[in-house]
């Protein structure tokens, strides 16, 4: 009598892991692009560093923590309030009167901020909570 004999086979598609990468890189375009009321924001001040510039004295750079995908808000000892981070633009120094307080983020890892004075009380931002974790908002679920 011979033995059952089985074959198996390693050039298949791994389906897994392609949903895994599908799965990632949606959640990657939700923190980076997506409504911020669908992911929770991380206060990243502790890991922030804060850069006086030498050009400007209004002018301060604050470095990222890696992990960092889009920072959304920062707040300093004064003015006391949430200054919403524009992107694609910087603060101007150029206009002596605009006295508001402006936050403005180009690179991936800085954001430059004009006005503002005393600690880094908080800088909210989505984080990626790592490759296999997801933190939503179950309406990102069933948003186009």
């Amino acid at each position: 009598m011979t033995q059952p004999r089985s074959i198996t086979r390693t050039d298949a598609l791994d389906i897994n892991s392609q949903l895994e990468r599908e799965m990632r890189a949606w959640y990657m375009a939700l923190l980076d692009e997506g409504n911020p009321t669908m992911v929770p924001l991380t206060n990243v001040r502790d890991a922030t560093t804060v850069v006086p510039s030498s050009d400007a004295p209004s002018l301060l750079t604050l470095r990222l923590p890696e992990g960092t995908r889009r920072p959304l808000f920062v707040r300093f000892e004064q003015p006391d309030h949430l200054i919403a981070i524009n992107y694609g633009t910087l603060p101007s120094v150029s206009n002596p009167f605009d006295i508001a307080p402006q936050a403005g983020w180009l690179t991936p890892r800085e954001v430059v901020v004009r006005g503002a004075k005393g600690a880094l009380l908080s800088l909210l931002a989505t984080v990626d909570p790592g490759p296999s974790s997801y933190q939503l908002d179950d309406r990102a679920l069933v948003t186009p």
